[in-house]
């Protein structure tokens, strides 16, 4: 699942890197200065993934906007007055209130629960 690769920088210093696909299948990696903080990272991103508890590092940069959307897209069993309502909450309400959110894995938390800023 997740490897350790030991590399020297340019500037000599040793480098552990921690390499790792998400479920999503793209390949990540971190470097640690220490092979310890490595494979503490390497075990702790196999239990995320193992346990389906990964987040993607990369969810912070989506703004809300951006995931609103394709939340709705991927509702493709909608009937039409119901994507119209759902489209119009969000233009109307959600997306005024929380324009400049870009916090990632708390999307789905905001839209659960309505929670409010």
């Amino acid at each position: 699942m997740a490897h350790v690769n030991k590399r020297r920088t340019q500037a000599g210093e040793v480098r552990y890197d921690v390499r790792y696909r998400g479920p999503d299948d793209k390949e990540r990696s971190r470097s640690f200065r220490t092979r310890r903080d490595a494979d503490r990272f390497r075990s702790s991103v196999e239990v995320d993934l193992s346990g389906q508890k990964w987040i993607d590092p990369n969810a912070g940069k989506v703004t809300l906007e951006e995931y609103a959307t394709s939340w709705l897209c991927a509702r493709t069993t909608l009937k039409a007055q119901t994507r119209t309502t759902y489209e119009d909450q969000l233009r109307v309400h959600i997306i005024p209130r929380w324009a400049g959110s870009s916090s990632g894995a708390s999307h789905r938390a905001m839209f659960a629960s309505g929670t409010r800023n």
